[in-house]
């Protein structure tokens, strides 16, 4: 028996036999490229499904994320499409040649994409999602679920920094006097004001005193978050801008020997059990 039916049954072999046809048969494109770049690992992908050998899997072109913030998702579609064509997050399969990091997202499977394909990896992002949250917050202080607009609205960073704006004689505020805007940031600058312009008639110790004597910042909560959260997600942008540019849809054997999250774009797959690895080793290496 030659190693490519090596620790079969006999009962499975027909069945193996049928999947080296189905892989030649289907899978040239693939097959090519892994030969000629020397590839010597294969790529896998976790799903939350048993299979006992292999299987066909149409992929979705709309897939939704997991960790992802939907802004985020979209916001990477979008750079992804105006550099490679196409929506990398949402039509992608996502594979890697680093068993450990996909066993998380359920149980490991041998990828190999059937027919015509393309595919995006990065020598330098190791799980764009990951890498990505790192660099937003240690350049902004926020994580990438803090982008939501909802949810960075509440955070209570900014609630801080706006209370700033509420301490008297801070940048950004002027003392009111009932509905007076003095437009004045000293307190004792708009006293004056009130007294020799405004001509109140009250004592500058009765308006010193009075608790329609204010101060305010010049700008609503409403306002400085939106003003704050254009800011981010300029500063996201600019960050997702400078990763991207890292991306290659070229050089398989490269994506194979980094072992980074690579995202494939095909109309369908294998997914081959993985205790047949070796097995479909010797058939991709077999000379022919």
């Amino acid at each position: 028996m030659t190693r490519l039916y090596e620790y079969i049954e006999k009962d499975e072999i027909s069945k193996l036999h049928g999947m080296f046809n189905d892989i030649n048969k289907k899978c040239q494109p693939f097959l090519k490229e892994f030969k000629s770049s020397n590839c010597k690992n294969l790529l896998f992908r976790a799903v939350n499904k048993k299979i006992k050998l292999y299987e066909e899997i149409k992929p979705r072109q709309d897939r939704l994320p997991k960790d992802t913030p939907l802004n985020i998702h979209k916001l990477l579609d979008d750079k992804f499409n105006e550099n490679f064509g196409w929506k990398a997050r949402s039509e992608g399969v996502f594979v890697s040649s680093n068993m450990e990091k996909i066993k998380p997202y359920g149980l490991p499977y041998i990828f190999i994409p059937i027919g015509k394909y393309e595919y995006l990896w990065s020598p330098k992002i190791e799980d764009l999602y990951e890498d990505l949250d790192l660099a937003v917050f240690n350049k902004t202080k926020f994580t990438l679920n803090g982008t939501n607009i909802q949810r960075f609205g509440n955070n209570y960073k900014n609630k801080i920094e706006y209370d700033k704006l509420k301490k008297p004689e801070s940048i950004g505020g002027s003392w009111w006097y009932k509905d007076i805007d003095t437009r004045l940031t000293k307190k004792h600058n708009a006293i004056e004001y009130l007294k020799k312009v405004k001509k109140i008639k009250e004592s500058e110790e009765e308006i010193y005193m009075s608790k329609d004597f204010k101060w305010f910042p010049n700008i609503s909560y409403n306002t400085f978050i939106k003003n704050r959260y254009e800011n981010l997600t300029a500063e996201v942008d600019e960050i997702m801008e400078e990763m991207i540019r890292t991306y290659k849809d070229v050089n398989l054997n490269g994506l194979i020997t980094h072992g980074n999250e690579a995202m494939f774009k095909c109309n369908s797959y294998y997914l081959i059990n993985f205790d047949y690895k070796y097995n479909l080793l010797h058939f991709l290496f077999r000379k022919n």
